[in-house]
């Protein structure tokens, strides 16, 4: 499997020599059809499962990558929309997962930039292994990039 960047790029600072086994979950974001943020959250439930039910003693992290809002090649290549960014990353930091699941419809993510801020199912598969509140690290709207950037950490893991 070839690796872009939202993979390329963590791995490159967090496991430099591949010491670290790597096991890549992707979804589709850009070609319909797109999974609801329900799905990518139930899928998100099941590898959570999975992983509580698997027997080895390895501690296991779960990364999400994915850009905030952006629009790769399309009309609004260099806009990014920051009320939308900050209203999500909001919604991460209430940690109401049932209120992020019902106000971030795909619908929502796409008039936010079509085509790219529907990689932001991955953060919300992830955020199946959490409980409470994200703590927002950094934010910026990075329009060099095109793209929202943004990090965020769960310090509560779901049991």
């Amino acid at each position: 499997m070839q690796f872009d960047d939202g993979v390329s790029v963590p791995m490159h600072y967090l496991n430099p020599t591949s010491a670290i086994p790597l096991v890549p979950v992707t979804m589709n974001c850009t070609v319909p059809p797109i999974p609801t943020s329900d799905r990518a959250y139930r899928v998100g439930t099941a590898l959570r499962e999975m992983l509580k039910a698997y027997p080895g003693s390895e501690r296991i992290a779960v990364l999400a990558t994915g850009g905030l809002s952006h629009e790769p090649g399309g009309p609004r290549y260099f806009w990014v929309d920051e009320e939308f960014d900050l209203w999500f990353l909001d919604l991460l930091k209430k940690g109401d997962h049932e209120a992020l699941l019902r106000e971030c419809t795909l619908e929502r993510m796409e008039a936010a930039g079509s085509g790219g801020t529907a990689e932001l199912l991955a953060w919300i598969l992830t955020l199946a292994f959490t409980t409470g509140s994200a703590e927002v690290l950094a934010y910026m709207p990075a329009i060099a990039w095109r793209t929202g950037t943004g990090m965020v950490v769960w310090n509560n893991l779901a049991a």
